[in-house]
């Protein structure tokens, strides 16, 4: 993608690289839906940008094919975490959970990818452990820090996560919630995963779940920044 593009139609899979892709669903091109316009620009014709949702016919996995440049997605994100009702106490949940579960100690470090206004990091923080956010959206970022959350701001891939790791050590946990959809690069994505974690380490991730999409009519949420919808094969129970 050269800098003057700010979309661009991937040919291939995103997960296995298959070049044999279906439409399976398209809405019309709309604009960035966090894309508000103020009072004054009202006039002003939005750019548009493809919504079609394509199917893998070798590995099934359904995604968008046209891919907005990050930073046009996040360069201006509105959204911050602590907005959502009742989600804060979703994550003191989630942590209490995680720490328990993981059998995590005062001290071990857990990380958070597209860790936003680092709501699930200071409950974690609150019980003893180590925390560090990695969140693209640079102004974000500077909330969390503001607030005492160590967060860098960056996109995560391999290389950042060789960075984080040299400089920070190893992760005990790494947390990943509503933003593993939103991942073009997949194997550096997932493999920057594996440099960080600890031996032991253990990653957790929230997505929604496309069968969920389809049984109850939710279209909305495809949208421009979920650039994959999850799904699961039930296993083979013939032998």
């Amino acid at each position: 993608m050269t800098k003057k593009e700010s979309v661009y139609r991937r040919k291939t899979c995103r997960g296995c690289g298959s070049e044999s892709l279906e439409l399976v669903f398209a809405l019309k091109p709309s604009p960035i839906g966090d894309a508000y316009v103020p009072q004054e620009k009202i006039d002003e014709e939005q750019k548009q940008f493809p919504i079609d949702l394509f199917m893998c016919k070798d590995c099934g996995l359904a995604q968008l094919s046209d891919v907005i440049d990050p930073d046009v997605l996040y360069g201006d994100y509105i959204y911050v975490t602590s907005s959502s009702m009742g989600l804060s106490q979703h994550f003191d949940e989630y942590a209490g959970k995680v720490i328990d579960r993981v059998g995590l100690s005062e001290g071990d470090q857990v990380v958070d990818l597209g860790s936003n206004d680092g709501t699930l990091l200071g409950s974690f923080k609150r019980k003893g452990l180590k925390v560090l956010g990695v969140e693209p959206a640079g102004h974000i970022a500077s909330i969390a820090n503001e607030s005492g959350i160590p967060t860098l701001s960056a996109y995560f891939n391999r290389g950042q996560a060789r960075e984080i790791a040299d400089r920070y050590g190893k992760a005990d946990v790494i947390t990943a919630n509503n933003v593993f959809a939103n991942i073009d690069d997949l194997d550096s994505w997932v493999q920057g995963v594996g440099l960080l974690l600890a031996d032991n380490g253990v990653f957790v991730f929230e997505s929604y779940y496309l069968a969920d999409l389809v049984r109850n009519m939710v279209f909305d949420f495809i949208y421009h920044e979920h650039l994959t919808s999850f799904s699961g094969s039930p296993p083979n129970l013939v032998d």
